[in-house]
């Protein structure tokens, strides 16, 4: 039985969890079933970034992906003081 891999659908942007069938280089070819897992990978990201914040007692961090962005997530109300 395959693995099931994190896999960028490079024509959406979404985040999928897939079983790879192929691989030719950086494209995968994957099974025609993969759960997209793009939202579930966004709160854990931003949930961590909000741990991050009170536990450093910060307003605000953020992280760069080199060639693609930076992402910011900023405490809202009293936090970071």
């Amino acid at each position: 039985m395959r693995k099931k891999q994190l896999c960028n659908d490079i024509v959406t942007g979404r985040i999928l969890l897939a079983t790879v069938t192929s691989k030719d280089g950086d494209l995968l070819t994957i099974t025609v079933d993969p759960e997209d897992i793009t939202d579930n990978a966004l709160k854990a990201v931003m949930a961590y970034m909000q741990e991050r914040c009170e536990s450093e007692n910060r307003k605000e961090i953020a992280f760069k992906i080199p060639g693609h962005g930076r992402m910011t997530f900023k405490l809202e109300g009293g936090g970071g003081e």
